[in-house]
């Protein structure tokens, strides 16, 4: 099975699993409608709280890292040490004062940009816990994704296969293709189910320098 984690591939994937059939330049309907049917099936975890290890720094003279995708809300964002030490969110003209003061040792704020997070003071390389709300919002452009495509991806192409199928009138591979998207659908409910409460981490006094 082809490897598929943006939009664009999830359309190539259907045409190559169904390329025997005329599909009629509909991919994106038929995402579409799949999509529409998982969010449907999905409601409880809509707007879920997820978390996730980021490496800051981890190229020299780097101080931002991609934001995961489907983020629609910071709930805490913390350094992996001993103190889980939580960093404070500012705006983009605040960090840029923030960078220029005397604070060391570790990337205490950070600012949320279009698609990115940027760090200030930094300092050599930290693991942070990023505990954040995703939703799953639908595709802009061939290169877009979201957590569910990017986690499930079997998800969206069960769930596109069931509306291809169809408009194929094939019930075999509609019949298949649902059945296999419920599974998916079952199995992501009882996954966010048993998921424990989110840590928070501690705030932590920034450390400044001896004059």
């Amino acid at each position: 099975m082809s490897l598929v984690t943006n939009y664009g591939q999830l359309k190539q994937w259907l045409r190559d699993r169904l390329m025997d059939a005329e599909l009629g330049g509909n991919e994106d309907s038929f995402v579409f409608d799949g999509h529409t049917m998982l969010m449907a099936e999905l409601s409880s975890l809509l707007d879920m709280t997820l978390e996730t290890t980021l490496t800051l720094g981890a190229t020299e003279g780097e101080y931002t890292i991609a934001i995961p995708a489907g983020l629609n809300e910071v709930v805490s964002f913390y350094l992996d040490d001993q103190n889980e030490t939580r960093l404070e969110e500012l705006t983009s003209r605040q960090i840029d004062t923030y960078r220029q003061s005397n604070i060391l040792s570790q990337p205490m704020v950070y600012s949320r940009e279009a698609n990115a997070f940027e760090f200030a003071p930094f300092y050599g390389e930290h693991d942070a816990i990023l505990v954040y709300k995703a939703s799953f919002d639908f595709f802009t452009d061939d290169s877009s994704t979201n957590w569910l495509l990017t986690n499930r991806p079997a998800a969206y192409q069960q769930a596109a296969l069931v509306y291809a199928a169809q408009f194929n009138d094939d019930a075999e591979i509609e019949a298949k293709a649902e059945k296999q998207a419920n599974r998916e659908i079952v199995s992501l409910i009882e996954w966010n189910r048993k998921r424990s409460r989110p840590h928070m981490g501690k705030l932590q006094p920034a450390t400044r320098a001896t004059p």
